[in-house]
């Protein structure tokens, strides 16, 4: 069987793709210092962990290196499991996750592939069998090899019917059939799919691996809750040492680690929910990062010497969805008469106050992706439109349940805003805030729990990876969309030629816009203040990878 490599299809696919989209389109920027054309972008191929001791830092203006020390950041999101399959979890928590469990491979902006457990992937000529060779220096936190007996418990895992884990058991399905997999060798995997699906290498090769000899005999309904989750044996650059449920967590570097190791000694994250608590500690000295949240604490910051500044734009997107299945908003002219009445500069200006921190989303796709159209149009307000609307649809007799995360800086002030907009068209609304277990339960799962609700997603790769959210036949969101829409998603997956992705993925933001049922509003940047010692956060993977963090003397 002729084979090529899974990088050599992507990579010419995403130049191919830059071509089509032109400059603006193309432009990636992962760095903290929000420059573009970051590492992570145009990084070698099979970059990623790389092999041997750390790398020697050269600060800057005669500066002094200092391995080891303790880097404290908080996260607003309380962690009360190490399962990393949890559908319960945000970003704040992949930061977590990403610190002690590796995947296999990750997928660049630019396509290319970031090896890590598997040292290579090799795909078929006609798309549809992958073998997946996995590295034979990796070891378990506590000292087990890495073998493909793991690899294939993990997807027996996935391929049973008790998986507590449908999103997860989702990214090996293609037309709705798991893949076929088999073991070939002690560490090699061969995977075969229907047909060519552009998705799932990328989903394949982000697959974190449960460790056999940790859960073997744990039945599959009670892999995401039984007690070994909070062992934390993963194989990351960071190990756990200790983990106290929902207060915090404190890593320590995997000395044993095959890749590039830490430079810190210690990563210590705090569960921290209230972001002026946030900032105090972080003033006090307590935490080495602060994450900004709004202008006026910007404007602090920028004026004090005593901080550094980071930035990058992070590729999230945050809308705002209308759930079709509520009885208010179940006909085009209710969900008319609420996206009427939005005026989308201030609600950024409400909620970011500033372009630093956030610009208006034109569409789901970030100024960070590849495939984003600067000439996508969102909607425009109309309050004349909304008015009429409300009288012709009786909304003025209802009151609508605005529901957000709490976990979530900015979605609080957001949903007030739109509270207020909405009442000047004469529609009563409430705002519910909620935890991110129950966040996720009812926008997920209760069909008709809420009217409105605000959500945020990464939304700088390959757009079938988010498909989900905005495909009614991909998850259990309550997303309304058309059958026009989730056949132009099915396309984008079969499609293997750039361009013509591209012209379907602007079809799929036209077609969406027509549905009336998801208000992009926001694409993000990521700004945070950090202590004055601490080096090398302009070479982390979107605060991701923490090994190229280090100290220096003061």
């Amino acid at each position: 069987m002729k084979k090529r490599s899974i990088l050599a299809g992507l990579v010419l696919a995403c130049l191919l793709a830059l071509t089509a989209c032109g400059g603006n389109g193309g432009q990636q920027n992962d760095s903290q210092s929000g420059a573009p054309d970051a590492p992570a972008a145009n990084a070698p191929a099979n970059s990623g962990a790389s092999d041997g001791e750390n790398q020697s830092q050269t600060p800057a203006g005669g500066e002094t290196a200092v391995e080891g020390g303790i880097f404290t950041m908080a996260i607003e999101e309380s962690i009360n499991s190490l399962a990393w399959y949890n559908n319960n979890s945000t970003d704040q928590g992949e930061q977590v996750f990403q610190s002690l469990y590796d995947p296999m491979w990750k997928t660049n902006n630019d396509g290319s592939q970031a090896y890590y457990l598997a040292e290579s992937c090799d795909v078929s000529e006609d798309g549809t069998v992958y073998t997946v060779h996995l590295r034979q220096d990796a070891l378990w936190h506590d000292g087990e090899q890495i073998t493909a007996d793991d690899l294939m418990f993990t997807m027996d895992w996935f391929a049973d019917p008790e998986c507590g884990s449908r999103m997860a058991a989702a990214r090996f399905k293609v037309d709705g059939e798991f893949c076929l997999y088999e073991k070939v060798d002690e560490f090699t995997v061969q995977y075969t799919i229907s047909r060519p699906s552009n998705l799932f290498g990328e989903k394949l090769g982000y697959t974190r691996i449960l460790p056999e000899h940790i859960f073997q005999g744990v039945p599959a309904a009670d892999v995401l809750t039984c007690e070994e989750n909070n062992l934390g044996v993963g194989t990351g650059a960071f190990q756990l040492e200790e983990f106290v449920v929902g207060e915090k967590m404190v890593l320590k570097r995997n000395e044993n680690y095959y890749g590039e190791k830490a430079h810190i000694d210690t990563l210590e994250i705090r569960c921290i929910a209230n972001t002026g608590t946030q900032e105090v500690a972080f003033r006090s000295g307590e935490l080495s990062v602060y994450t900004i949240s709004n202008a006026e604490t910007l404007a602090a910051f920028r004026g004090d010497s005593a901080y550094n500044l980071n930035s990058y734009a992070d590729g999230r997107i945050t809308f705002m969805q209308i759930n079709p299945n509520s009885e208010a908003m179940s006909t085009m002219e209710a969900r008319q008469a609420v996206i009427y009445a939005l005026n989308l500069d201030e609600i950024l200006q409400g909620t970011y106050g500033s372009e630093e921190l956030s610009r208006k989303a034109n569409s789901i796709q970030s100024t960070e992706s590849m495939f984003h159209n600067p000439n996508t149009k969102n909607y425009e307000q109309d309050v004349e439109k909304a008015k009429s609307l409300v009288e012709s649809t009786g909304l003025a007799d209802k009151t609508l349940h605005i529901i957000f995360n709490s976990s979530r800086v900015g979605m609080q002030e957001m949903a007030v805003m739109v509270q207020s907009q909405l009442q000047a068209v004469g529609i009563k609304a409430e705002v519910d805030s909620m935890d991110t277990s129950g966040y996720f339960s009812a926008y997920f799962y209760a069909t008709d729990s809420y009217d409105l609700a605000f959500m945020g997603n990464g939304m700088r790769g390959d757009p079938g990876n988010y498909a989900g959210l905005f495909n009614n036949t991909k998850s259990g969101a309550n997303m309304y969309t058309t059958e026009e829409v989730n056949n132009l998603w099915d396309e984008l997956d079969r499609e293997m030629d750039p361009a013509k992705r591209q012209e379907l993925i602007d079809q799929v933001d036209a077609a969406l816009m027509d549905c009336w049922s998801c208000v992009p509003i926001a694409d993000t940047n990521c700004v945070f203040a950090s202590q004055p010692n601490i080096r090398g956060l302009e070479d982390t993977d979107r605060m991701t990878d923490l090994t190229k963090i280090y100290f220096v003397e003061q």
